[in-house]
């Protein structure tokens, strides 16, 4: 019979390493600042504007 794994290895295999935590936390922040974006911009321009304007900047930024 298999033995259960020792809380060393439970405790080790939980863990996120550095890239993977500073990874999430970069992710977030650009969610989270997307939001604010929006917010901010649907009080000056229309939703389809800001959709054609998020459309044409990735393209542009495709073509570098």
């Amino acid at each position: 019979m298999a033995e259960p794994p020792s809380k060393e290895s439970d405790r080790s295999s939980s863990r996120l390493g550095v890239g993977a935590t500073t990874g999430l936390i970069v992710c977030s922040s650009i969610w989270g600042f997307n939001q604010v974006a929006i917010k901010v911009a649907n009080e000056g321009f229309p939703p389809v504007m800001q959709a054609a304007g998020r459309s044409v900047l990735a393209g542009a930024l495709l073509l570098i």
